[in-house]
């Protein structure tokens, strides 16, 4: 598994910035519960089953037999961890991303 980290600007207060606008595909899968004793906050979320047409396909298409290739989809799972924690009396926010969530989260 292939992780990225991010730490974002110091001066991100709060959850609500650190995800790109376009990211509305992304749901909230963080437990109503804490299933670990944490010292910190995080949310994490997942973007499920994104199928789009690969890019090669229409080079090949007229090559092939159709009804083989018509079936075919790219299908990605992506997923963001962020936290937020308590350094010297003020937060720190990090990204954690898997698959393609590292396009989601708002590095500016």
């Amino acid at each position: 598994m292939r992780s990225n980290f991010y730490l974002f600007k110091e001066d991100v207060e709060d959850f609500s910035g650190l995800m790109k606008a376009k990211s509305k595909s992304y749901i909230d899968i963080t437990p109503e519960e804490k299933r670990l004793d944490l010292d910190f906050e995080y949310k994490v979320l997942l973007e499920k089953e994104k199928s789009k047409e690969p890019k090669w396909k229409r080079f090949v298409y007229d090559y092939v037999r159709q009804e083989e290739i018509d079936k075919i989809k790219n299908v990605v799972n992506s997923a963001v961890v962020l936290i937020k924690i308590n350094h010297k009396g003020s937060y720190r926010f990090f990204a954690v991303t898997n698959g393609f969530g590292f396009n989601a989260i708002n590095k500016d």
